[in-house]
């Protein structure tokens, strides 16, 4: 018996799709819930594209780039639909974002970014490994969830 999954429609928000399984729960962590706007989670649900995915709706919420940022770094090939009116108006793929600012921290004690107040900037260097140099110091770091969050 083939399974019917039911999942809240939403008029104006954020669907983030093509999750990998067993995610949902860190993105939403990171993302965060900033109002008491509606929320679904759809977790291990059938996908032809990558197996079992998770899925995300933010009713009223759209994605900053920050946010968009991060969650690239730990779904990278996830979908971002932006929704207006019942419509989706917006699609988009997210990638592994070439710079970082703000988003992580040096963990040099000696980097200036941890001495002074200033922006902390990271360069990509290898997508597949998600490492990246800081602007600063140049040490590289591979990004994990541990790492980010």
């Amino acid at each position: 018996m083939k399974e019917i999954y039911k999942v809240y429609r939403i008029e104006n928000g954020t669907v983030i799709d093509h999750l990998p399984a067993g995610t949902a729960l860190k993105v939403i962590e990171i993302i965060g819930k900033n109002s008491d706007d509606f929320i679904a989670i759809g977790m291990n649900l059938d996908s032809r594209k990558i197996g079992k995915k998770d899925l995300i709706k933010y009713e009223n919420k759209f994605l900053a780039r920050d946010e968009t940022d991060k969650l690239a770094l730990l779904a990278p090939g996830a979908s971002i639909n932006i929704v207006k009116d019942g419509m989706v108006v917006e699609k988009r793929k997210i990638s592994i974002p070439s710079i970082l600012k703000n988003i992580i921290a040096c963990k040099n004690p000696n980097c200036i970014c941890n001495q002074e107040k200033v922006e902390t900037e990271f360069y990509l260097t290898n997508e597949k490994k998600k490492q990246y140099r800081c602007k600063y110091c140049e040490r590289e770091y591979e990004i994990s969830d541990d790492f980010l969050f």
